[in-house]
């Protein structure tokens, strides 16, 4: 089992990113408002050492700031690196009682959230190190004395406490980022398990309706990755870029399977019949694209507008419209017939053309893109044929891929 300290703990990641691009951000932010001060007390004081530190600190996280290329790791420590370098200087310079001892205490909790709660330990053992040093230099006269009348006890009671509170400082902050990270791992597994029950689920009740229609379960995952196919092509266009985003090309290939849900309303002499329809018969055959979108409105609408449920119904009730208005159930035509009905229009079609039913043939790849292509226009969307043309070769790739039989690969291969 994954723990939350595994690399596929993505989301544990994730938050460190964004946290650390935070504080990066923090500290450039602060550095902007309290470089020119600083240089300018520094300055006055005759301190030309903590400007030029001071400029280094403040250029570098400035860089780190604007330039992200770097991996994770190396920003990370970069900025920890700075910060104990920042503290040990104004150790030096001004001592225990200066603003070094401020940038000592932060530096393991910043290890200890960029990092990990052992790096955040380890650093209070540099900081013991590091007080020592300052302390033992400043008592042998090699810095200027900060302490009153070199009082070692003041400096003791100092640096026990220091480091006794960042002890439990660390220690109480390492506890709650494991407690937070096992919570975050938690809550990404429950919604890997949500998101694969509900692919099952969808897979399962989409292929009640294509068994039904004498179909297979193939039928679904090629006319799903048609569809998605479509969709990343079409994203690259200027006129459907801001709807084909990441999130809504990812929903179309997971609501494309309950295209034709509504199949299991119609009555199976008419659903099964092996000849053609009647006018009659095709009138009731047509509701199946109304069953579809009310069903799955309904659902929607108990899961709280869910989005998912709502684009299916969208797909189930327009993916029968045709370009030049003669289609079902509304007579939708041109761009009035929603994006995502008109991909799978074409997506259905081609699919329906290459595949063997009780009542006709399967036609080759090459038929069935004649096919579409002599109905750009009428039935199908211009841009989606052309896109079709385009992304032919991997078409044939995904029929072939999820073929129902060696007959049909046969076939689909033929010229």
């Amino acid at each position: 089992m994954l723990q939350p300290s595994d690399p596929d703990c993505i989301s544990c990641q994730q938050a460190r990113e964004h946290l650390l691009q935070g504080i990066i951000t923090a500290f450039a932010i602060i550095g902007s408002l309290a470089y020119i001060p600083s240089v300018i007390a520094a300055y006055i004081a005759d301190f030309d050492d903590i400007i030029i530190i001071d400029t280094v600190v403040y250029a570098w996280v400035i860089y780190l700031h604007f330039f992200r290329q770097h991996s994770y790791l190396f920003r990370a420590y970069s900025l920890i690196f700075l910060n104990l370098v920042l503290a040990f200087f104004l150790l030096l310079k001004l001592g225990i009682l200066g603003a070094g001892i401020l940038w000592l205490f932060f530096t393991p909790i910043l290890s200890t959230l960029l990092i990990s709660y052992r790096q955040g330990m380890a650093l209070i053992g540099v900081n013991i190190l590091l007080l020592g040093l300052v302390g033992y230099m400043e008592f042998a006269g090699l810095l200027a004395a900060s302490l009153p009348e070199n009082n070692t006890s003041l400096w003791l009671v100092i640096s026990v406490n220091f480091v006794l509170l960042e002890i439990i400082t660390v220690a109480s902050l390492g506890r709650l980022l494991d407690s937070l990270e096992t919570t975050l791992f938690n809550l990404q597994t429950k919604q890997s398990e949500i998101v694969l029950t509900q692919e099952a689920t969808i897979e399962t009740v989409a292929s009640l309706a294509e068994y039904r229609d004498n179909e297979t379960g193939n039928h679904i995952r090629r006319t799903q990755n048609y569809v998605r196919a479509l969709a990343v092509y079409l994203s690259d266009r200027p006129e459907h870029r801001d709807y084909l985003d990441e999130e809504t090309i990812e929903l179309l290939y997971k609501s494309a399977p309950l295209h034709d849900i509504g199949k299991v309303g119609i009555p199976d002499q008419i659903l099964l019949k092996p000849g053609k329809l009647t006018g009659e018969e095709f009138e009731e055959m047509k509701k199946h694209a109304v069953y579809g979108r009310d069903a799955l409105l309904k659902s929607a609408e108990k899961l709280g507008n869910n989005n998912f449920l709502e684009l299916a119904a969208l797909i189930a009730y327009s993916h029968h419209e045709k370009w030049d208005g003669s289609g079902y159930p509304q007579g939708l035509a041109g761009k009035n017939i929603p994006l995502a009905g008109r991909i799978m229009a074409v997506a259905d079609v081609y699919d329906a053309l290459i595949s063997r039913r009780v009542y006709k043939q399967a036609m080759s790849h090459r038929q069935a893109i004649q096919y579409i292509s002599e109905n750009r226009g009428t039935h199908f969307d211009p841009d989606i044929v052309d896109a079709v043309i385009c992304l032919q070769q991997q078409f044939l790739d995904i029929a072939d891929r999820f073929a129902d039989s060696e007959d049909e690969r046969r076939t689909l291969k033929a010229e």
